[in-house]
């Protein structure tokens, strides 16, 4: 049985009290719950027959004691997609905005203005998303995923040695994507004792971070030892994208491999590449220099000693020595020495 949201009569409740100092219940009065319901008949009455057809036995299309508002429908989330589907020119209009470089939610303040407010809008910012995410998918599915792999086939073909791995969702989203391709696994062989891993080089249109292996040859130039797309930046996506780029490496591991704090990394480099050493990057720990130490009223000088300490010393021992004397030297707050000792 199908019926409006009024049918039926509200559900009545019963409050309580408990006397002062007693466990004694005692029943007060009655109430009604705020409701929509209001006692009005309308419904709709079906059900199966014998051969599997559904039958309506008994409907009711006169609405009392309300009033029905079809302007609602916005607060149905089904209409107001539908409502997208059917206006293609809403489409067409995000798209252009999309280019443009406008974000969903710019693209919906763009609209909503106007039509004069967001109170006239017959459809949510959250619809908008939703619109982008299915046109990302069907991208991925059709469109640039396919071309992508089209490239690495082609890659395959011309140097066997070019390896690439991907994974999907249940759905069929593209997740994950790893490539490496002939000269940076020979590069490896030679030049794969330290890596750089970064994750915050940029993303592309779908949001999806690119990340690098990347190492440093004998001329002291970057070289590039493997490419990934991110669709995650959780442990389980590090460790699918750890475990197959050694695969690929014939399971050698670097001596020592550099990434930024993150924490996901750290946990799924303990479960991937136990032997390695594993540190934080320089360059993200002096470009916190300015918000860690920023406030202290001899940030310049203090600046100046530490990257002293961390460029100028040729071995351990002075670095330990320079590090010690600008501890001594400047005076820190507790926050500020908390974090240059950790």
């Amino acid at each position: 049985m199908w019926t409006c949201e009024c049918y039926s009569v509200p559900e009545r409740k019963q409050t309580v009290s408990c006397d002062e100092g007693s466990d004694l219940l005692v029943l007060v009065g009655s109430g009604v719950h705020k409701s929509n319901k209001c006692e009005c008949p309308v419904h709709v009455f079906s059900s199966v027959n014998e051969i599997g057809q559904w039958i309506i036995c008994r409907s009711v299309m006169g609405h009392a004691n309300h009033h029905p508002t079809p302007g609602k429908f916005r607060t149905i989330a089904a209409f107001r997609k539908q409502f997208i589907e059917d206006n293609p020119h809403i489409g067409r209009e995000f798209k252009v905005c999309r280019k443009a470089g406008l974000r969903p939610n710019q693209v919906y303040n763009l609209m909503s203005t106007k039509r004069n407010g967001k109170e006239h809008m017959p459809f949510s910012q959250k619809d908008l998303h939703d619109y982008a995410a299915k046109l990302r998918k069907e991208k991925s599915e059709g469109g640039s995923a396919r071309a992508m792999f089209t490239y690495f086939e082609n890659m395959k073909d011309d140097n066997p040695d070019f390896f690439h791995v991907f994974r999907q969702a249940d759905n069929g989203r593209l997740l994950d994507v790893l490539w490496v391709d002939a000269r940076s696994r020979a590069g490896y062989e030679e030049f794969g004792d330290v890596v750089c891993f970064d994750t915050t080089y940029l993303t592309n249109q779908y949001r999806m971070p690119f990340a690098n292996f990347v190492g440093v040859n004998h001329h002291g130039q970057s070289i590039l030892l493997g490419c990934s797309l991110v669709s995650r930046e959780t442990v389980d996506t590090f460790e699918w994208i750890f475990g197959h780029w050694l695969e690929c490496m014939g399971g050698k591991a670097p001596i020592g491999i550099l990434t930024d704090k993150d924490v996901a990394m750290r946990k799924a480099l303990r479960s991937t590449m136990s032997q390695s050493c594993h540190r934080w990057c320089l360059w993200h720990i002096t470009q916190k220099f300015c918000k860690k130490l920023g406030k202290n009223e001899e940030y310049l000088d203090l600046k100046e000693d530490l990257e002293h300490a961390i460029y100028d010393s040729l071995d351990a021992d002075e670095f330990e020595m320079n590090w010690e004397t600008m501890m001594e030297r400047y005076t820190l707050s507790k926050i500020e020495s908390v974090w240059l000792e950790g």
